[in-house]
């Protein structure tokens, strides 16, 4: 049934109906369909659908969907298990209880949907594999037991080697990031306004101006007054011709400069109504000639002083720092004590201060501030700045003891910049008081859990996490909290490399990760500490992914750009490199490449040299030098581990492989022998090692117990899990079965046989032959007629069969088909050439002299003149 037929059936008959929330199981006798509703930009990807379980990656649903799902069962379905893989995506896993159910997934409108139902006759096959699995088990599960603590004590040793070491965090070992916040900008918050340094220069807030009441005013007076009404009344160009007139008129020595101060803040006034930007430019100059008077003049000190201000703000603004400092520096001298002008014009200085990189001016004038200023908002801006100065010059002493005095002082401020928790905390960790930096993390957690700083808090938690207590599990569960509470900030970059560092065994979706890891250096080109932590990291996804070249790359430029600790991290880095390259190479028999690589790195090699005997040792003999294979085996044995007895059993029984299998590719048979009966024994995981001491009786002519190894070794073969290739188990039979021939032990070697043939992976026509044959030989035509035909049919164009054919011929006149036998011995006589060719035209010649004389020989059977050996 296809999946448009089924479609009109769910639409024709509703079965059983379950449903959960938004999720539902539509049941009927051979079909089952779950639905699953998804978002507009949701998606999926179908991993596998075998007949045991349906894999898929989703995306697009909401958490209370993937605990609906999970919750569908039917006669079909025995579990939906849900697992989030990254981000938004999760996997879903559908076990079915049946075999033979087929799957199809899809996404239809705004639901996901997936079709189960049942295919008979692929259910019947697979309830019949499923029993004669269950035989096999049954069979064999006493003498698997055997072997079962060798077996796992050898994959625990390949599990570490294939595994990227994951230890906790160490200083002195790995890179730790410090994260200097930067100084916030200045803003000072209060119940009723809020300052922001510099805020924007206005020259309205110089003077204060009032008209003077006096009955009898003069003549200047007059127009002065006349002016500063037009000017409150925004008549900007009057009020300048007004002044203009008056002076022209009425000059007066004591209304003088405040009538230039007047027409200057005209002027800008102007140039904001009119947008011309010349009008600003001849207030400032105005403005600027008239400071040298306004300071003459007792009345109006102040005015210069705040003059000097505006002038210090735009600087400020442009960016010229030492203009600014230079117009500050006057201005605060010539303001009054105590007043917020003046803390105002200190702050600022202080600002310009920092920006010049004169740190200790800046300092001093956060305390005169936070001191003399105490109680004002200007003295609590002014100490909480003082930590962030001394935090971003990492003073950590003094960060320590200004910031719990600042903290304890000002506790009614700090809800303003909680940053300095953070600051505090950083230098408790820096001078590795862990304790006291956790005491401080936590408490910026609860005090600003929505705090952007808090992400950076979290991560640094997690790192003490691995760094105090060495429990990984409790600073993943950190970084996770990290990402998902802040994401896309600087903190969830960070957390989500120490968590793919912590990930790296069991890491599912490794390119994904590669990419990410990739696409956060990019974003951390001027962060040279993220850049490393980050590179260091995808130097082990890189290894997961076989990109070895790649991260050798990566090693030795990071080698070669760095010092201390992050040299010390690339050190490290370059050996595992290395090895894992090195026994890659091996692993896939590349030996020439793998020896390229020792001698070409053989410094860095020196270092690691006692975890790669043992490839070393399988390179040399990949390319036939045994001498060193075997010496680098000596060293392996000398420098081998202490571990568990288990552990260390496995080691050394790796040793002797290796040194059995160089004295058999040597040569060496007796050798090979020797090495084997030190062993103190075999079981059916050693079949190499089996296989090897068969054929080196068989080559050092001792027969019998090569056959007897033989035995031993097929019947092992059929239990363990470690097979013998091919074309070694045929080599194998072939070897006995030869020898057999020769002792005319048919039976014996029929069983050989066929013991063998059902171990192959795949069919072997050879051994099928072999077979056929030894039918030949116990004289049961019939059977070999079959068994030849059945190999002859799969044989396709395989060449060499004359010896087999000339035996198919001579059963065919063994069982009575003269005929045909004849014709199959003609075809071998006339169409090749040998020894096979000759022994058809002396079978077929004693056929015909047969019968000639039938009457006399009618009884005998062929004589088989041919060879019958190999």
């Amino acid at each position: 049934m296809n999946v448009t037929s089924i479609a009109v059936v769910v639409s024709l008959f509703i079965g059983s109906l379950t449903n959960v929330f938004g999720a539902s199981l539509i049941t009927l006798e051979s079909y089952s369909r779950i639905e699953m509703p998804i978002m507009n930009s949701g998606s999926f990807e179908l991993v596998s659908s075998g007949t045991s379980a349906v894999i898929l990656d989703v995306s697009g649903l909401s958490q209370s969907e993937y605990i609906s799902f999970s919750k569908l069962k039917d006669q079909r379905i025995s579990d939906i298990k849900v697992e989030r893989i990254v981000g938004q995506k999760a996997r879903i896993t559908i076990s079915l209880k049946e075999p033979g159910t087929e799957s199809f997934a899809y996404l239809q409108k705004n639901n996901l949907v997936i079709d189960l139902w049942k295919n008979q006759q692929l259910a019947k096959e697979k309830i019949i594999e499923k029993k004669k699995a269950v035989k096999k088990i049954e069979r064999t599960q006493a003498r698997k037991i055997a072997s079962v603590t060798k077996y796992k004590a050898a994959k625990a040793i390949q599990k570490t080697e294939e595994e990227i070491e994951v230890n906790p965090l160490k200083l002195g070992e790995n890179i730790f990031l410090r994260f200097n916040l930067p100084l916030e900008p200045l803003k000072i918050v209060t119940k009723n306004r809020e300052l922001r340094f510099p805020p924007e220069a206005s020259m309205k807030t110089i003077y204060e101006w009032s008209e003077e009441k006096d009955k009898e005013l003069s003549e200047a007076q007059k127009g002065f007054n006349l002016a500063l009404k037009l000017f409150n009344d925004a008549k900007y160009a009057l009020s300048i011709k007004s002044i203009e007139l008056t002076q022209d008129k009425n000059p007066s020595k004591f209304l003088k400069n405040k009538m230039n101060l007047l027409r200057a803040i005209a002027y800008d006034e102007l140039a904001t109504e009119t947008k011309e930007e010349s009008l600003h430019k001849r207030a400032d100059d105005l403005l600027k000639e008239e400071i040298p008077n306004l300071e003459k003049d007792n009345n109006l000190v102040q005015a210069s002083a705040l003059a000097r201000i505006y002038f210090a703000k735009k600087y400020f603004n442009q960016q010229n720092w030492l203009k600014t400092a230079d117009y500050l520096e006057k201005a605060s001298a010539q303001l009054s004590n105590g007043t917020e002008e003046k803390a105002y014009a200190l702050l600022l200085l202080a600002e310009a201060y920092l920006k010049l990189n004169q740190n200790r001016r800046a300092e001093r004038l956060y305390r005169v501030v936070s001191s003399d200023w105490h109680k004002s908002i200007f003295g609590k801006e002014a100490a909480f700045r003082l930590i962030s100065l001394l935090a971003s010059e990492r003073n950590y002493s003094r960060v320590i003891d200004d910031g719990q005095d600042i903290l304890r002082d000002f506790a009614d401020y700090r809800k303003n910049r909680l940053e300095s928790l953070f600051q505090i905390a950083e230098a408790f960790f820096w001078q590795k008081n862990y304790p006291k930096a956790i005491q401080y993390l936590k408490q910026m957690g609860k005090e600003g859990p929505y705090h952007t700083v808090n992400s950076l808090a979290m991560v640094r938690l997690g790192e003490l996490s691995e760094l105090v207590n060495g429990n990984l599990s409790e600073a993943e569960a950190y970084y996770q909290k990290t990402i998902d509470s802040f994401p896309f900030t600087y903190g969830a970059n960070v957390a989500q490399i120490r968590q793919a560092r912590l990930r790296i065994n069991k890491e599912k979706e490794v390119d994904f990760m590669v990419s990410k890891i990739k696409e956060i250096m990019k974003s951390a080109d001027s962060d040279q500490d993220l850049y490393k932590v980050s590179e260091i990291v995808l130097i082990d996804y890189l290894l997961q992914q076989n990109s070895y070249e790649e991260a050798l790359s990566f090693c030795k430029k990071g080698k070669a750009l760095n010092e201390g600790s992050a040299y010390n991290a690339y050190n490290e880095k370059i050996k595992t490199v290395l090895v894992k390259y090195f026994k890659y190479l091996v692993n896939e028999e590349k030996y020439v490449e793998a020896l390229g690589l020792f001698e070409n790195e053989k410094n860095e090699f020196q270092k690691t040299i006692d975890k790669i005997h043992l490839d070393l040792a399988k390179a040399y003999s990949g390319v036939g030098l045994f001498d060193s294979a075997n010496r680098e085996i000596l060293l392996a044995k000398q420098t081998s581990q202490k571990g568990s007895r288990t552990l260390a059993s496995a080691a050394v029984s790796k040793f002797s492989d290796v040194e059995i299998e160089n004295s058999f590719r040597q040569g060496d048979y007796r050798s090979c022998l020797d090495k084997i009966q030190r062993l103190k024994s075999i079981d059916q995981s050693d079949v190499k090692i089996m296989f090897y001491k068969a054929i080196s009786h068989f080559r050092l002519n001792d027969n019998r117990s090569g056959i007897e190894a033989t035995y031993q070794t097929i019947k092992a073969n059929g239990l363990s899990d470690q097979k013998l290739e091919d074309a070694d188990l045929y080599s194998l039979i072939n070897y006995a079965s030869t020898s057999l021939l020769e002792d005319r032990d048919f039976s014996k070697r029929l069983k050989i046989l066929i013991e063998g043939k059902k171990q192959f992976s795949e069919k072997n026509i050879k051994a099928d032959l072999l077979i056929a044959e030894t039918y030949f030989f116990t004289k049961d035509y019939e059977r070999a007629i079959k068994e030849f035909k059945e190999a002859f049919s799969a044989s396709g164009e395989e060449k060499d069969l004359e010896r087999s054919k000339y035996y198919y011929g001579l059963s065919l006149i063994g069982a009575g088909k003269k005929e045909e036998g004849v014709k199959v011995l003609t075809e071998i006589s006339e169409k090749s050439q040998g020894i096979w060719a000759e022994s058809a035209k002396q079978e077929i010649g004693l056929v015909e002299w047969e019968s000639k004389y039938s009457t006399v020989l009618k009884t005998l059977p062929p004589s088989g003149v041919g060879l019958t050996t190999d």
